[in-house]
């Protein structure tokens, strides 16, 4: 498990007052991190990604009516991956093909 994924699966736990196995935040941690940056390529590269987006946020709210994640923390870096994905993308408009693909194939939440 990468590093950064740890210290934000330790931050989620202590923010539920350890609600959240460790386990369980991180993947939806990685989860998180993997639908931000295939909605953020696809964005950049001009596909419509409301309902993908849309998808994301439901499958979000409910993993924290659970009670074992932080919303706002978790929202505001999906917000913040998806525009660093998007940047990225645009920097490199010839790999839209793939990530056009990657969109098209990914199965939402």
């Amino acid at each position: 498990m990468k590093k950064a994924n740890i210290i934000l699966a330790a931050a989620i736990i202590f923010l539920n007052g350890g609600a959240a196995s460790i386990a369980n935040a991180a993947s939806i941690h990685n989860q998180l991190s993997n639908y931000a940056e295939i909605i953020g390529k696809a964005s950049a590269c001009g596909i419509n990604t409301q309902v993908a987006s849309r998808a994301v946020g439901r499958w979000l709210g409910n993993k924290a009516s659970s009670g074992s994640i932080d919303l706002s923390k978790l929202l505001a870096k999906y917000i913040n991956d998806v525009k660093t994905s998007a940047a990225k993308q645009l920097k490199n408009k010839s790999t839209c093909s793939s990530a056009i693909s990657s969109f098209n194939s990914t199965a939402w939440p």
